[in-house]
């Protein structure tokens, strides 16, 4: 077994070596799939971080008496919206595997879907943030 770090650094050599033993690997796919599963890693950590960022300032707008809806209802539409991209990006990654239920990425992919359509999280966040803007309610909101 051979380390993917010498297989990105040295690709060549390997194809050439395992050539010799009349072995085709299919190295250039392994690489895009590393370079895939790289950049979804680096997603994921970016995610994390500017969540933690905007929790916090969240709650010291909060701590303050500034925060509005809207500054929440932000948060949770771009959390939604980014963990949906990661977990599609995952999926995409297994291949046909990346479908079936034994795999916790489909699971974790079919939960953000229903988030994101079944419980309207994306659109009902849409709509609050297009009342701030606008200043018009295209929804009914709560009575306060």
């Amino acid at each position: 077994m051979h380390d993917i770090q010498e297989i990105r650094a040295h690709p060549e050599d390997l194809r050439r070596a395992l050539g010799r033993r009349g072995i085709e690997p299919p190295i250039d796919d392994l690489l895009a799939l590393d370079s895939d599963r790289r950049a979804l890693l680096t997603q994921v950590e970016q995610l994390k971080a500017e969540r933690n960022r905007v929790s916090k300032e969240i709650g010291r707008m909060k701590d303050a008496g500034t925060m509005k809806p809207e500054h929440v209802s932000m948060a949770k539409r771009n959390n939604v919206w980014v963990a949906r991209e990661c977990a599609k990006l995952a999926r995409e990654i297994l291949g046909a595997n990346g479908i079936v239920g034994e795999y916790p990425v489909f699971r974790h992919l079919a939960n953000i879907e229903s988030v994101f359509t079944y419980e309207g999280t994306h659109d009902i966040h849409t709509l609050v943030l297009g009342q701030a803007v606008t200043g018009i309610a295209a929804y009914n909101p709560p009575a306060e």
